[in-house]
């Protein structure tokens, strides 16, 4: 089905690391009243650089992380969002002894969730990310009574090979199961999950997004993945999808 936009009067966003509920959010914030974005993944590592830090040329996860926080800052504060930043350390800075349980982040999210959300948006868990993972996980553990809730396909995860022909409205490729990256996250939420949505970004709305994220300088490059164009690409940035979870779940 075709998303047709409706506004939330106060729409809360759990987005896993400094730049997710742009990728995976974008409609949805715009359509908001009001919009506060908590990123459960946003502590201040001191600890040696990580994989990623050695690809976007971080010598000091701390300083870098406190570079994102401001871009984060930024960002939503150009479009009159609020950011909200949890001390979670992302997964390659965290130890068996360090990583929260998602009981104990939704414990964390709660103490600063605003009294007044009437929507929330969660990731899917879409490509598995133990930091989606978690602030998926961690947000079904929140009392949600009387609050329309939604699940966001992990942008671009959940495009690394295309969107499914469903979602493009034509037939799959003969020899390609874009879907199949999903099926982790959506055999975990099954019995949550109500009919997808697709929501189709004009090409100004387009151009906003990819302005909004390029805004996230220190990510663009590694996520955009150069000429594979994983952000950018007109037949990706043009769709994003999400379900709404029952009532009750």
């Amino acid at each position: 089905m075709r998303l047709r936009q409706t506004a939330s009067r106060h729409l809360v966003v759990i987005s896993p690391h400094l730049d997710d509920a742009v990728l995976s959010g974008w409609t949805r914030l715009r359509a908001a009243e009001r919009a506060t974005v908590i990123t459960v993944c946003a502590g201040i590592a001191s600890a040696p650089p990580a994989w990623f830090d050695r690809l976007t040329r971080s010598e000091d996860p701390g300083a870098r992380c406190r570079a994102r926080r401001e871009e984060d800052r930024r960002v939503l504060g150009a479009h009159g969002w609020t950011p909200v930043h949890l001390d979670v350390l992302d997964e390659p800075y965290r130890t068996a002894q360090t990583t929260p349980s998602p009981s104990e982040v939704a414990q964390l999210i709660a103490a600063v969730m605003p009294n007044d959300v009437t929507h929330l948006l969660l990731p899917a868990g879409i490509g598995g990310h133990p930091d989606h993972v978690l602030a998926r996980n961690a947000a079904l553990r929140l009392d949600r009574s009387g609050v329309e809730t939604w699940v966001m396909a992990d942008y671009p995860y959940a495009a690394v090979y295309g969107w499914p022909g469903w979602v493009l409205g034509e037939p799959d490729p003969a020899y390609l199961a874009p879907e199949s990256v999903w099926e982790e996250a959506l055999a975990a939420l099954a019995a949550l999950l109500g009919d997808p949505l697709v929501a189709t970004l004009t090409p100004a709305e387009q151009a906003a997004k990819l302005a909004a994220f390029r805004g996230y300088a220190t990510q663009w490059d590694a996520i955009e993945a150069g000429p594979s164009q994983l952000v950018s690409h007109p037949r990706r940035i043009h769709y994003e999808v999400a379900w709404p979870l029952r009532p009750g779940a």
